[in-house]
């Protein structure tokens, strides 16, 4: 039974709660929203979402924020965290205060490579949004050319910057993202 914490007045953050309440709709337990309107209210619009009835927390709302509400929540429950809540830079006193969170993201933010090193010499003040941006259009252009071989094997995958890609039920296209706690060696 997961808590989702987001942004009232965040469209994206309430589309994301409606897309992971869809998700986890054949789950046994039901995920509850929990909404607040601004961070000076958080602790008192948080306090009645009944968090210890939950078994974790998934929070989609800004790094500033994620750290505050991480902060109010109780020790121990595992926290999720989407790539809002999560800017890419190691070591930072924002990644330090997100410590034991679980991300789940693309490699490409969380690892190196020469195509990154290359984009980024390119576009050196890309922000993480951008950047994925880029990685999920050069992964689009290379699961296309390898759609007539994935399409043949149901087994098969496309490693890409963005995660392992694939061709699932209905031919639909599947991601499988990258998870990552938060202050653990990578």
């Amino acid at each position: 039974s997961p808590l989702v914490i987001s942004l009232a007045a965040d469209s994206n953050s309430q589309r994301s709660v409606y897309s992971f309440n869809q998700a986890t709709s054949n789950l046994k337990g039901v995920a509850t929203s929990c909404t607040y309107s601004n961070i000076s209210n958080l602790k008192t619009e948080i306090a009645g979402c009944n968090i210890s009835e939950h078994d974790a927390v998934y929070i989609n709302a800004s790094v500033v924020d994620a750290v505050q509400i991480k902060a109010a929540l109780p020790a121990g429950i595992p926290v999720y965290l989407t790539d809002k809540s999560y800017i890419g830079v190691n070591n930072s006193s924002q990644e330090f205060a997100l410590k034991g969170a679980t991300l789940g993201d693309m490699p490409w933010l969380l690892t190196d490579s020469e195509l990154k090193a290359s984009f980024m010499k390119t576009l050196p003040k890309a922000n993480p949004q951008v950047q994925k941006i880029f990685a999920a259009a050069y992964d689009s252009i290379g699961f296309a050319f390898n759609l007539p071989k994935l399409a043949e094997n149901p087994n098969d995958v496309f490693h890409g910057l963005t995660g392992d890609i694939s061709l699932g039920n209905a031919g639909l296209i599947e991601a499988t993202p990258m998870w990552v706690k938060l202050g653990e060696l990578r």
